[in-house]
């Protein structure tokens, strides 16, 4: 909804008029509709329908497993640094890390339907729409560190060369889009390495070995 929000339809006067959107089916925008223009004097009169409107919704789901990513490769997060910046202090400073993946990739079908009186005003959303996908469009949604791209898939319409003249004419659109988006998996915890300690080992005699061991055991009961 918040892709369409900014629609404007300017009249013969230059005077520019907010499209507004409403989410659900097309029954319910006109009932939304509606219900907001019945007369005040208690007689239940609907006053002939302000449009232009739109209205969208959700039509399919579909998993892509085209866009599948291991589950385990993990984004830590990383500042200018390298570093995660993503952590806690849990016995040391900064000894636990956490990280995202992408998550599952999810298809999400949408269906918008614009509604006008005149064709010269459908024209106007007509090409508002047509130039926010070049060739495809971008979302932020709460939850997913990337961007999530919008395909327009299909537009159709209800013009017809002579409608007649025995009722009102409305111009009705239909768009068909699909939202490329993921599905967030639990973030993951992991503890850091904030030390290293190396010690070589020249030969194979094992009494040297043993040594090595020994003081490699007795530096990490100090950080125990």
């Amino acid at each position: 909804m918040d892709l369409f929000r900014d629609l404007v339809v300017i009249d013969d006067d230059g005077k520019a008029h907010p499209v507004p959107i409403i989410w659900g089916t097309q029954e319910r925008a006109v009932a939304a509709v509606i219900q907001n223009n019945v007369r005040k004097d208690e007689t239940l009169v609907v006053d002939r329908i302000r449009l232009p409107i739109m209205a969208i919704s959700a039509t399919d789901y579909s998993i892509d497993p085209a866009r599948y990513t291991y589950h385990k490769a993990v984004h830590y997060l990383r500042d200018l640094t390298g570093k995660p910046s993503f952590t806690a202090s849990e016995r040391y400073e900064k000894d636990t890390v956490f990280g995202v993946t992408r998550g599952i990739p999810l298809n999400i079908g949408y269906t918008m339907y614009a509604w006008t009186m005149q064709v010269e005003d459908m024209n106007q959303i007509l090409e508002q729409i047509v130039n926010k996908f070049s060739p495809i469009a971008y979302i932020k949604i709460r939850g997913i560190l990337w961007e999530v791209t919008v395909k327009l898939d299909s537009i159709a319409n209800n013009l017809e060369t002579q409608p007649g003249e025995s009722a009102l004419r409305v111009v009705k659109f239909q768009f068909g889009m699909t939202a490329e988006t993921y599905v967030g998996q639990p973030i993951v915890k992991n503890k850091a390495v904030l030390k290293t300690k190396v010690d070589f080992v020249n030969s194979l005699n094992e009494a040297e070995i043993t040594e090595v061991i020994k003081r490699l055991e007795e530096s990490v009961k100090g950080l125990s």
